[in-house]
């Protein structure tokens, strides 16, 4: 008899405490404010609601059962968009799923459908980077597998606050490779689906979760991204936003990838090497400008053939098109002086080079990273 009046007191606890977190700010009362003058009321009402979560998480072993509403209800406040209770939200739940298995399954399912609320409505995103933090800590035991990955989590990539949770998205994606090699490839083509194109401040987060992908991806697996990674890359390095460029050759600071790419005999080397090339002499940033250089002297020590052969390439590209431009502009220096036009077209020829685009100008400048083998 004593026992189940200690059960009851204890479930009336647990539903006074319950009851005060969901009305948002737990009351507190006025005098809160007399008690001390170190502390506001708002101070001590966090104090409160610090103190409902550690009574949760001391009495849950005592509860019969949690069912899936009260979860419902628990996941919702990852709504708020104060860190404190999330923090505190977070921990909660942690502990339901490592103690109570039978709450993951709830678990897991709510915190999969903030995800879809978020991608379909929009709504809100301080939600979404708790929620990605759950699941990456507690990957296998809410038995999270690639396809929720494909279905779930990869369309974030293309979601409006991306800023907000990227670090957690990178982690989930980094946790779902680690666990599932197989489908490396599958979720790179996915993600690389929901590339912001349009969105250049984005696009900084979704070129290093994508370069940490392919870092993760066994050699095999590699070999199928290196068309659309040149294509990223391309695009990236030479993006006005200095982030984007920044972030894109951080690639030749990965041992890793290096791994990949030497294993793929270097193909994406040829693909890549004019935009570097471009990017070091072109860019307004000084900050990319000796980034690029830096890649293009590792690579120079790390595959010498293969950049030794692309730049022969491009310098041939540039003498035809050196060519091409000084032949243009005799026929039209001719062309002026048939019709006797009463300007030194002639004279502005020893000054052709300044006419030049600028890829035709860079090969004649001294390559420091120019190797020597």
């Amino acid at each position: 008899m004593n026992h189940i009046c200690n059960m009851k007191y204890v479930v009336d606890l647990f539903e006074m405490v319950s009851t005060n977190i969901f009305r948002k700010i737990p009351p507190y009362p006025a005098l809160y404010e007399n008690i001390s003058t170190d502390f506001s009321a708002t101070d001590l009402s966090w104090e409160h609601i610090k103190l409902c979560y550690l009574i949760l998480i001391r009495i849950l072993p005592q509860i019969p059962t949690i069912d899936s509403i009260f979860i419902n209800r628990i996941v919702s406040r990852l709504y708020t968009p104060l860190t404190v209770e999330q923090d505190q939200i977070t921990s909660f739940l942690s502990v339901c799923i490592t103690e109570f298995a039978y709450t993951r399954k709830f678990i897991r399912s709510e915190l999969l459908k903030t995800l879809v609320e978020y991608y379909d409505l929009h709504r809100y995103p301080f939600s979404i980077a708790p929620a990605l933090t759950l699941i990456a800590r507690h990957f296998s035991e809410l038995k999270i597998t690639s396809q929720d990955f494909l279905v779930y989590i990869a369309p974030l990539l293309s979601a409006p606050h991306l800023k907000f949770f990227s670090n957690q998205f990178q982690k989930v994606a980094s946790v779902v490779l680690s666990n599932n090699q197989n489908s490396g490839f599958q979720i790179f083509d996915k993600i690389v689906k929901f590339w912001p194109k349009t969105n250049i401040e984005k696009q900084a987060c979704a070129v290093r979760i994508i370069i940490d992908i392919c870092e993760l991806l066994p050699p095999d697996q590699f070999k199928q991204t290196v068309s659309k990674l040149s294509q990223i890359f391309n695009d990236a390095v030479s993006s006005p936003n200095s982030d984007v460029a920044e972030q894109c050759l951080i690639i030749w600071d990965r041992q890793k990838l290096l791994s990949n790419i030497q294993s793929d005999n270097y193909s994406l080397i040829p693909l890549i090497i004019n935009s570097l090339i471009n990017t070091y002499y072109t860019h307004w940033s000084a900050s990319v400008q000796n980034s690029a250089s830096a890649a293009l002297k590792i690579l120079s020590e790390f595959c010498p053939k293969v950049v030794r052969n692309c730049m022969m390439q491009q310098t041939k590209i540039s003498v035809d098109a050196n060519e091409y431009y000084h032949s243009s502009w005799i026929k039209i220096a001719k062309k002026a002086g048939e019709h006797d036009m009463n300007m030194d077209i002639f004279s502005k020829l020893e000054n052709i080079n300044n006419a030049f685009p600028p890829e035709t100008i860079m090969f004649r400048r001294n390559f420091s990273f120019s190797p020597e083998h």
